[in-house]
């Protein structure tokens, strides 16, 4: 919003919505809920399964729970790395084009074009959060990894 003010309002230029980019948009959120709300139903409804798979043959416990942690560890990180890779290459385009949006993006909304530094400014905030998503998917990696390590160490016990 900042830059917008630096602009006059004769000098604003606006990039008008795309009715095909909100329909996309829309459609992308429902599959998103119908996806989330179907994990969440299968979760509830197997996991006393898994819990069961587990330990019912105590010599299999380790290698079940490795084959569990990394089932969860890929359904954590998967998905958090490619908004991480959309995040970045995005915030390339704007900083390698110096324009946000960038030339050829579809917006769902009219959009203040920025240019130059605020651009620049945009994409780059768009790959710092980036970074910090693959940082959050490697520290929930590394966590969980450090879990099923302990739970490890107490069935050797």
């Amino acid at each position: 919003m900042g830059a917008s003010r630096d602009l006059n309002q004769s000098e604003m230029e606006l990039q008008k919505a795309d009715p095909g980019a909100r329909r996309a948009a829309a459609f992308l959120v429902a599959i998103a809920a119908v996806v989330g709300a179907g994990t969440i139903l299968l979760t509830r409804s197997y996991f006393p399964d898994v819990g069961e798979w587990i330990a019912e043959d105590p010599a299999a416990i380790v290698p079940r729970v490795r084959t569990v942690a990394v089932v969860l560890s890929a359904a954590l990180a998967v998905p958090t790395l490619a908004v991480t890779v959309y995040l970045w290459l995005t915030g390339a385009r704007i900083v390698r084009a110096e324009q946000f949006p960038p030339p050829g993006a579809a917006v769902t909304r009219d959009t203040v074009v920025l240019r130059g530094a605020a651009a620049r400014r945009r994409g780059r905030t768009l790959q710092v959060l980036g970074g910090i998503l693959a940082l959050a998917a490697a520290g929930l990696v590394t966590v969980l990894w450090r879990l099923v390590w302990l739970l490890e160490a107490r069935i050797a016990d």
